[in-house]
């Protein structure tokens, strides 16, 4: 298993996080922060950044930024896509800019309580979107 390297783009410090996903694959993940990143989505819920993480790809797709979102009044009886979308354009776009390799995937996950990354939580209402990257774009993609 292969540590995790500080990225100078996205200081503070990375956590080293050993992950089991196959050869050459490893995790980098910020340290909590000490203030909450807090965004109103489309819909009018407010939101937070649970955490973010970057995947180095499998060989053949880029790296894979993850951020990870807690909206404690999200529920299963609204359509939540345009949210989705718009964290993945004003949230992810920008981080992306300032990464080197860019990431060329976005996974976004809105959910209604915080979840430990990896770890089955039944009763929490999560929603799990894919995005390719394409120049200045998220195209969803089915997950």
């Amino acid at each position: 298993m292969e540590k995790a390297r500080q990225h100078p783009a996205l200081v503070p410090v990375w956590l080293a996080l050993a992950v089991a996903l196959g050869p050459a694959t490893f995790v980098r993940a910020d340290e909590p922060a000490t203030e909450v990143e807090r965004v109103t989505l489309a819909s009018g819920l407010e939101a937070w950044l649970l955490d973010s993480r970057i995947e180095e790809g499998d060989g053949e797709s880029g790296p894979v930024l993850r951020l990870r979102y807690v909206s404690e009044a999200l529920g299963p009886d609204d359509d939540h896509a345009a949210d989705m979308q718009a964290l993945c354009e004003q949230q992810a776009l920008p981080r992306i800019r300032a990464l080197e390799p860019s990431p060329t995937h976005v996974v976004i996950t809105l959910a209604d309580r915080p979840v430990p990354f990896g770890e089955a939580a039944p009763d929490a209402f999560q929603i799990f979107e894919s995005y390719q990257i394409d120049q200045d774009r998220c195209i969803w993609e089915l997950f």
